[in-house]
């Protein structure tokens, strides 16, 4: 038997202890109690419950302001509303304050099914409301560990625009907040000549893939400075692409430290093209006269100056 916490509000016991005899019938374990006052019935709310049945109307109390004051006071409990006799305006009035169901004392026939429909609707908006707050967790934990991250997480659309990005990334484009931005293509930031490769990259990642660039961007302030991106599909609940989700770091020094290389490298080829054909004509030179002292039968004024030459010798 399922087991059954239910509050009549009635004021004829008979009625009453009728109602809980046909709950029994129907295979309910009922534990019920009886109130035909307001004030009984608000403190009968403090207790837990699983449905409650109202008369429509008693002298001293009725079945609407019963499901306005159940209403009021935020429980999740169907409330089934049991007359003598009643219009249908009446009864579909109820249903729209939120009556659970609407029953006839002498056709309590479907009694047993308007309670487990009631407690099914229950159970299924209980899940329901489980479901979002587990999910509004999970997202208020994806945003704490977002906001914290040093590097920018951000989500382009697909139109191009930034729909999410976290404090990192706001202050990387010297942007205030998001709204300062939301309206302003990603790659409108990024220098012109490097538009397209970062549109490739986009295209690539709402079409399924992913991808690693390096770009140029200038700030809402102006300040230029190169990022890296790292981007991938983000996927809805159906599997399908709904956005590129990016995580971007800011490489400007390290950028900076690169191009001093290359710079210093340069530099060095420079002299080394430079200095190698003036060292060789200077072994030539004394190549020459050691020959010029050797024909005068001297001696040589310079050591070898071919190493090469001597080893072949």
């Amino acid at each position: 038997m399922i087991s059954l916490k239910a509050l009549i509000v009635e004021d004829d016991a008979d009625d009453a202890t009728l109602l809980a005899r046909s709950l029994r019938d129907a295979g309910f374990d009922v534990q019920w109690t009886r109130v035909e006052t307001e004030p009984d019935f608000l403190s009968s709310l403090r207790q837990p419950l699983d449905i409650i049945f109202s008369d429509f109307s008693m002298p001293l109390f009725g079945g609407m302001r019963a499901l306005e004051l159940l209403r009021a006071s935020g429980l999740d409990v169907p409330l089934i509303l049991i007359s003598g006799t009643v219009g249908e305006e009446v009864a579909v009035e109820a249903m729209r304050q939120g009556a659970t169901d609407y029953l006839l004392k002498d056709r309590v026939a479907r009694l047993a099914s308007a309670v487990q429909r009631a407690l099914n609707d229950k159970r299924i908006e209980a899940e329901r409301r489980q479901t979002q707050e587990a999910l509004r967790k999970s997202d208020q934990r994806l945003r704490s560990i977002m906001e914290r991250m040093l590097d920018c997480v951000m989500v382009v659309r697909p139109d191009g625009t930034v729909s999410e990005m976290n404090r990192a990334g706001l202050a990387m484009l010297e942007a205030d907040d998001l709204e300062k931005i939301r309206d302003t293509r990603f790659a409108d930031f990024i220098r012109p000549a490097q538009r397209e490769a970062f549109l490739e990259l986009h295209r690539r990642v709402l079409a399924g893939g992913g991808g690693l660039g390096a770009f140029e961007v200038r700030g809402c302030g102006g300040e230029l400075r190169w990022i890296e991106i790292q981007a991938g599909p983000l996927l809805d609940a159906d599997g399908l692409v709904e956005a590129m989700i990016c995580i971007t770091r800011d490489i400007t020094e390290r950028k900076a430290a690169e191009l001093q290389i290359l710079s210093q490298l340069e530099e060095l080829q420079r002299w080394r093209t430079v200095t190698l054909g003036r060292e060789e004509r200077v072994l030539e030179l004394k190549d020459e006269v050691n020959a010029l002292l050797e024909e005068l039968g001297r001696a040589p004024r310079y050591e070898n100056t071919n190493p090469d030459q001597e080893s072949r010798t």
